[in-house]
């Protein structure tokens, strides 16, 4: 059977408003920054169709972190990762 890795990027962040927010985008070399997902504190937010299947973020406003988790990792999901 073939490997099934999980990667999760850590993001911890400051905030002095209820409003809360998160964005994650992928850039790759040579290409504009791509959205993958925004999460909101009061609000699911929404995730890319083409992203929607791997990859996952639950904003936790108490702790001020919004990890992204992409699961079954593949070659293709190289590029810089940002929030």
């Amino acid at each position: 059977a073939a490997k099934r890795c999980t990667m999760t990027l850590s993001c911890s962040y400051d905030s002095s408003t209820s409003g809360d927010y998160i964005f994650w985008y992928k850039q790759e070399a040579n290409a504009a920054p791509e959205f993958i997902l925004s999460r909101f504190k009061l609000d699911q937010g929404k995730t890319a169709e083409k992203y929607s299947d791997r990859y996952r973020c639950s904003m936790d406003a108490s702790a001020r972190q919004a990890p992204l988790r992409i699961e079954r990792v593949k070659p293709s999901d190289s590029g810089t990762i940002f929030s």
